[in-house]
């Protein structure tokens, strides 16, 4: 049984729709390249992020975690959020039986083969009482989803392309990770490994 409040829609996007968001990214990283944040402490992540929208996500050792306007590199502001997009987040929000949320920001995660992320909760917010929509294309992967306290129990859920994870109260609230990414892939991302789209409410 999945925790309170978190929603796994597997197979939620079709194959034209999966090829569509991944020309978006590629597009978008033309735009607004891949940039590998650091934790507060300056260890870098092994992911590598971009964003779209009105603030995207970033993290460095001089201001943490955090939302930003401007790309970290090129200075330049972050490109609009595509209202398609939005509005796929919003249909995943309606099969998980809940209402619509205003979204501002796809915050666009890069998984090399060897890349994983380490349990967390997402605190940057201003609301988090608003559900967080992600989508998986290119590789597998493995999904932990903890509770309120970092060593508690966890649930593993494999995490296929075309793939939807709604996160609302109180799982929106609660630790998680990318265990691993499988060298199985679906289609061709920007290069090997995954990507994971995730829609957000951040101002």
């Amino acid at each position: 049984m999945d925790p309170a409040g978190f929603f796994h829609l597997a197979g939620f996007l079709d194959e034209h729709q999966q090829r569509r968001l991944i020309e978006w990214t590629r597009e978008l990283c033309k735009a607004a390249p891949l940039v590998q944040p650091k934790m507060p402490n300056g260890t870098p992540m092994s992911v590598q992020v971009t964003n779209a929208g009105r603030a995207g996500w970033w993290s460095d050792q001089a201001g943490g975690y955090r939302y930003i306007k401007r790309h970290p590199t090129t200075n330049e502001p972050w490109p609009d959020a595509p209202p398609w997009i939005l509005a796929f987040a919003n249909k995943a929000l309606l099969q998980a039986g809940l209402g619509p949320a205003a979204f501002d920001c796809i915050a666009v995660n890069y998984y090399a083969p060897e890349a994983k992320l380490g349990m967390h909760i997402d605190r940057s917010e201003v609301d988090q009482s608003i559900p967080i929509v992600s989508f998986s294309l290119g590789s597998e992967a493995t999904f932990v989803m903890g509770g309120p306290d970092r060593d508690g129990p966890t649930q593993r859920y494999h995490l296929a392309s075309g793939d939807c994870c709604v996160m609302a109260p109180p799982a929106r609230n609660w630790f998680h990770s990318v265990a691993r990414v499988h060298p199985r892939t679906i289609f061709s991302p920007t290069r090997e490994g995954r990507i994971n789209l995730t829609i957000r409410k951040v101002l």
